[in-house]
């Protein structure tokens, strides 16, 4: 069954265990192509004594 809301989610229901799966997938292709060009220190990308490193996709935030 897949989630109307968010096309990224597949959920059902295991039948050996009886519990709720949800199982999440991103495209991380543009962020980590984005964090390359950063990575070469752009100027624009430096805001005082901070610089922006990186980006975090956020599936590897989410609570497993």
């Amino acid at each position: 069954m897949d989630d109307i809301y968010n096309p990224n989610q597949d959920v059902h229901i295991d039948r050996g265990t009886r519990k709720l799966v949800v199982k999440s997938s991103q495209d991380t292709t543009p962020i980590l192509e984005q964090n390359k060009i950063f990575r070469n220190h752009i100027p624009e990308a430096q805001k005082g004594e901070f610089q922006r490193i990186a980006q975090i996709p956020l599936i590897a935030l989410s609570k497993n």
